[in-house]
């Protein structure tokens, strides 16, 4: 409609000027000109004038007062509207878990740290997150992450709770947090793992949902000491989010943080 009205405006003076001069008369005969109009407008009969009135008046007040109403309805019922960017909240803290590896000798100390974000849901209108995804992506490699607790890689997370994502794991001497347990000591942890965490030679294992997908970060000649990974958060219908994820496998407090503000 605004392309429409903006030709007429540009061309409706120029139609003016010509069909006062030049369709009914010529300019000097303009009195009689005014004459043939008025015959003209003498072939419509009241009736009918009254018709196009009542017509064009229909058409005006439809178009501006139900049409905006219809649209609205058609948005609301056929297209998908995603809500605030803030329903998904991610806590700008990594939450981490230790746990002690029990091993063979027995006076050998090994810690697996485990590293979470928590997602939480903020909806303004109360609405449960269906289908709460957080990918992992670094360079050509992409993982889905997966559930604490839970052998899934996706969550519907109800409005003020949050859900737990792993993102990987790190094999310290020392104990990163408190001990929360102990697990026995399994193929998770390769021989070369276990020698390398005793030899204070550390990798990230990122967490992923399919075995053959893992992968794993570690220092070595020519490589960064600091990787940074990228995680996006999806969910159904809302608009997902994305943080960064660095990992510094020379610090021995606080190997992992979190940015979200990116």
């Amino acid at each position: 409609m605004k392309p429409i009205l903006h030709i007429l405006k540009s061309i409706g003076p120029a139609l003016a000027l010509f069909g006062f001069f030049w369709l009914p008369k010529d300019i000097e005969d303009r009195g009689e000109a005014a004459v043939v109009w008025w015959k003209w407008f003498a072939m419509i009969d009241q009736n009918t004038a009254l018709w196009v009135f009542s017509i064009l008046m229909a058409v005006y007040i439809t178009w501006v007062n139900v049409r905006p109403s219809i649209l609205t309805w058609w948005k609301s019922k056929f297209s998908p509207s995603p809500v605030e960017n803030n329903t998904i909240l991610i806590d700008n803290q990594i939450h981490v878990e230790t746990f002690r590896i029990v091993t063979e000798p027995k006076d050998e100390r090994i810690y697996e740290n485990v590293f979470y974000i928590a997602v939480g849901n903020t909806s303004p209108i109360g609405k449960t997150l269906r289908n709460v995804q957080a990918r992992l992506f670094h360079h050509i490699f992409t993982s889905v992450l997966t559930i604490k607790n839970r052998p899934a890689g996706l969550i519907d997370i109800r409005h003020g709770e949050s859900g737990m994502f792993e993102v990987g794991r790190i094999s310290t001497v020392e104990p990163i947090a408190a001990p929360v347990g102990t697990f026995e000591r399994d193929d998770d942890i390769s021989k070369v793992d276990f020698q390398n965490t005793i030899n204070k030679n550390p990798s990230f294992k990122i967490a992923s949902l399919d075995d053959d997908t893992k992968r794993s970060l570690g220092l070595s000649r020519g490589t960064p000491h600091v990787w940074e990974l990228i995680v996006v958060v999806s969910s159904d219908d809302v608009l997902g989010k994305t943080v960064k994820v660095s990992v510094d496998l020379t610090s021995t407090k606080t190997p992992v943080s979190l940015d979200v503000d990116i």
